[in-house]
């Protein structure tokens, strides 16, 4: 930074050089022969020498010169110098690259059925359905980097991820938590439902095609999932449907799958 600010000021000696020649060069070129305006007039046509001049009383020719630049054609060079430093200080400050946005975009997130109807919104209150605007939860995210964290505005486990640990289990609830790393096993980092419990937080995708969500989830031994959401009516509860198919023979669970679609479009994601 200081090198830069060194070489500005050099460049700014440089244009104030300039400046000052601009004005030397526009200054009037003349002399002005005092003895000559006080003599008579004499007919010079035929002194064309020094002597002949002499012994007419007038003084001595002016010598000749190949070449007299003219004020114009020097004030032309400077004042084209001059510009063009202004111009080059101007591109020196146009070019540099722009500083990135840290600010993300944030939305409300979008519960749509398979048929592409909305359903309504995910809710701040216990992360199910909620029919109508009040309770929206709001979410920010990069959608660049996958699978990616998902940020809550205004919750104390800043991260929306999924709570749970085994096989055994037909669903995952949706919850909040503290960060997991990309492509970790559920880790006990802090949720909403205790201290104790497991979660993944940094599982999520991004599509700018279809501008959809969607979760992926690392089992304890390591291998990747890649389910669908489901609702569950009876506790309005959206997580992830771990064993398709299981949910809905339940007598006591009426569970819904739906898709995850952030508004308004985060549009500047890479497609995934």
């Amino acid at each position: 930074m200081m090198a830069f600010v060194n070489f500005k000021a050099s460049l700014l000696l440089l244009l104030a050089v300039f400046q000052c020649a601009l004005f030397a060069s526009a200054r009037p070129q003349h002399l002005i022969d005092t003895e000559l305006s006080k003599r008579e007039n004499v007919d010079t046509r035929g002194l064309v020498t020094n002597a002949k001049r002499l012994r007419a009383g007038l003084g001595p020719l002016k010598p000749r010169t190949l070449y007299s630049p003219s004020r114009v054609a020097g004030g032309a060079i400077f004042g084209l110098i001059y510009h063009l430093i202004l111009l080059y200080l101007a591109w020196s400050f146009i070019a540099r690259d722009p500083q990135p946005s840290t600010v993300l975009p944030t939305g409300n997130v979008v519960v749509r059925r398979a048929d592409g109807s909305q359903v309504g919104y995910l809710s701040t209150q216990g992360f199910g359905l909620v029919t109508t605007q009040g309770n929206n939860m709001e979410v920010s995210f990069n959608p660049n980097n996958s699978p990616f964290n998902v940020a809550i505005n205004g919750n104390q486990y800043p991260y929306l991820g999924f709570v749970g640990t085994t096989l055994a289990t037909n669903a995952i609830g949706m919850g909040a938590t503290n960060p997991t790393l990309p492509g970790s096993t559920s880790q006990v980092v802090g949720t909403e439902y205790g201290a104790t419990q497991r979660s993944e937080s940094s599982v999520w995708y991004y599509s700018a095609k279809d501008h959809k969500l969607t979760a992926q989830w690392v089992n304890p031994d390591g291998s990747v999932l890649f389910p669908g959401f489901v609702y569950v009516s009876s506790s309005n509860r959206i997580g992830l449907d771990m064993a398709p198919g299981s949910l809905e023979v339940l007598p006591s669970v009426n569970a819904s799958h739906f898709a995850l679609f952030p508004v308004p479009p985060f549009l500047s994601a890479r497609r995934q």
